[in-house]
């Protein structure tokens, strides 16, 4: 798509914010709002007779309207989605169940008489002009399977995944599409998972929060944030923070750095993955989810030809964008490529080796 051809379709029930969103957006010569309109049903008549480039949803529709709207149009007639509202926690975790329908973001809502040129409006401009340019294809829905007992099962452990050696920590990066592939591996995985698990994931500025109440609501995994100097525990799935770049020291305990953006995010999969190379001989699984761009790519390969880290990638057929996987595979890095229920598969039998020889 040329940068000069992208219509925007707003549904926003607020004239006030209505009037704001234009102003941003037509703030931007290559961005034109096509229509505007106050709720999913006027919507989905005026995507009957004109097609957008891109739709923006405001989040506090009423009742569910946003989340069914979302499921609609990935279902029959796919458009890239742009969630816009507050970080705030009620609104923020609703925003998180349209991302798992299929919507590519979420961006706080710019202040009404804020300047086109502020933090927020041009965080919204820079989201629009990227997810606008993201191909989608029809998602069918599945009927979501039950997560495992607590007991772990063997599913079959391939040659390379054989060694006895505990699993000391799972690290998983993602981007655009994460948090519902995230969600959907905490819900398989049992509550008493006996390694931690510390996530990269690429989120707009204030939602971080929001996303750890969201996961822990929606999956019974114990989610936190981490800290600086925290020592990772069993059982605890953590976020990095924004703002930081979040690796881990030798005895498992996390460092947050103000150090640069790498690949333009912070935190960074790769600094992540970077961390990890520097501990010799230990145990990792390392886990690289749907997303744009190439972060944590090389940092993967490094992994795996360290030799101790079990390297795995998000196939193509699952992956809402298969941009941060796909350049892993080119390098080689991956020793699996399989969808989310696989790699649940995968760290179970990773984590029997775990269970075994502590004699559980």
């Amino acid at each position: 798509m040329s940068e000069t051809d992208i219509k925007i379709l707003i549904i926003e029930p607020a004239d006030q914010a209505q009037q704001q969103l234009i102003k941003i957006l037509e703030s931007d010569e290559h961005l034109r709002v096509l229509g505007i309109v106050e709720s999913a049903a006027e919507a989905l008549r005026f995507i009957s007779r004109t097609k957008p480039d891109l739709i923006t949803v405001d989040i506090s529709l009423p009742g569910a309207d946003g989340l069914s709207f979302t499921r609609e149009i990935m279902e029959t007639n796919p458009i890239p989605i742009v969630v816009i509202g507050s970080a705030e926690t009620d609104e923020a975790t609703h925003a998180f169940d349209m991302l798992k329908a299929g919507a590519l973001a979420t961006v706080e809502k710019p202040v009404a008489g804020l300047d086109s040129g502020d933090d927020t409006s041009r965080r919204l401009i820079e989201t629009i002009k990227t997810m606008a340019e993201i191909k989608l294809v029809r998602r069918i829905r599945h009927r979501q399977g039950k997560g495992v007992p607590s007991s772990f099962r063997n599913s079959g452990q391939t040659e390379e995944d054989s060694s006895n050696s505990p699993l000391e920590l799972v690290a998983i990066g993602a981007s655009t599409g994460g948090p519902g592939v995230i969600q959907q591996i905490l819900r398989g995985l049992p509550k008493d998972f006996p390694s931690p698990i510390l996530i990269a994931q690429h989120i707009a500025p204030g939602f971080t929060d929001a996303l750890v109440h969201w996961l822990s609501s929606t999956t019974g995994f114990d989610v936190r944030i981490c800290n600086d100097n925290d020592k990772l525990e069993p059982s605890v799935a953590y976020l990095c923070p924004e703002g930081f770049q979040t690796g881990i020291s030798n005895n498992l305990r996390v460092k947050l750095a103000e150090d640069d953006c790498m690949n333009g995010v912070r935190p960074s999969v790769s600094y992540l993955f970077a961390s990890m190379s520097e501990i010799a001989g230990k145990r990792f699984a390392a886990i690289l989810l749907t997303g744009m761009g190439r972060d944590g790519a090389e940092e993967l390969k490094i992994l795996r030809d360290c030799g101790s880290t079990v390297t795995i990638v998000q196939d193509a057929e699952t992956s809402l964008v298969h941009g941060m996987p796909g350049e892993a595979i080119k390098l080689g890095a991956a020793q699996h490529v399989v969808s989310p229920q696989k790699i649940v598969e995968i760290l179970l039998d990773l984590a029997c080796a775990k269970r075994r020889q502590s004699g559980d």
